[in-house]
């Protein structure tokens, strides 16, 4: 199977909450698959705090795949993102709090860890389920919609983080093949708004990669811990 006709018959449905889709992975036999947004983001937000426990002194100035960013940079983007999507469940929408700009390095760690608190406790409550709350680059969407821009920003960013500090990182299977569908369908639009740089050459079978690729990062072999 080619890879275009491989990307073409990836398909999905998205309710309130889930993402479920059916995965024609080359290396996988067929299956659908259904993502819990919520549950999605917990397990990319451990997939980073982990990553962030494992950085030493030494590593702060590190460089990362993202231009111009270093280690430090890129843990503060993340905490921003959190407070930004706390900010947007406000009532009014609040302007985001970015408190992670000056802060020790030895800190950031226990802020990331309070970020993820206060995420996690809008995107839980009820009365947040059927929301409509603004992203500031991709504007009106769902809660469930908000949840899943950031669990697949944050788990693509664990993957930048451990290319910093050499540690090997590879996500679930489902949530990849889940991105990767997220993606396909946006990667000109979010390319064109800056946030991501545009899509890279992307090779034919390999689902992590192909996700990496098309999201404007260079994929290259992980290394070993």
């Amino acid at each position: 199977m080619s890879q275009r006709d491989w990307l073409t018959r990836l398909t999905f449905a998205i309710d309130s909450r889930r993402m479920t889709f059916a995965s024609s992975d080359p290396e996988n036999p067929r299956h659908e698959v259904t993502i819990d947004d919520r549950d999605a983001l917990q397990i990319a937000n451990g997939y980073f705090t982990r990553l962030v426990e494992r950085i030493d002194r030494r590593s702060w100035d590190l460089s990362t795949p993202c231009t111009s960013w270093s280690v430090r940079d890129l843990v503060r983007h993340v905490i921003d993102g959190h407070a930004r999507m706390y900010a947007a469940f406000s009532c009014p929408p609040a302007r985001a709090e970015v408190t992670a700009s000056g802060t020790p390095d030895l800190s950031l760690a226990r802020i990331l860890g309070a970020w993820i608190g206060r995420v996690s406790s809008v995107i839980e409550a009820p009365e947040n389920a059927s929301s409509q709350v603004r992203h500031h680059v991709l504007g009106e969407m769902s809660a469930a919609s908000y949840a899943r821009v950031r669990w697949i920003d944050v788990m693509l960013h664990s993957w930048d983080l451990s290319q910093a500090i050499e540690v090997d990182f590879r996500p679930k299977p489902d949530m990849t093949s889940a991105a990767l569908e997220w993606f396909k369908l946006r990667a000109p639009d979010l390319a064109a708004s800056g946030a991501f740089a545009p899509p890279k050459a992307y090779p034919e079978t390999d689902v992590f990669a192909l996700l990496l690729s098309l999201s404007g990062r260079v994929h290259q072999p992980n290394v070993a811990t």
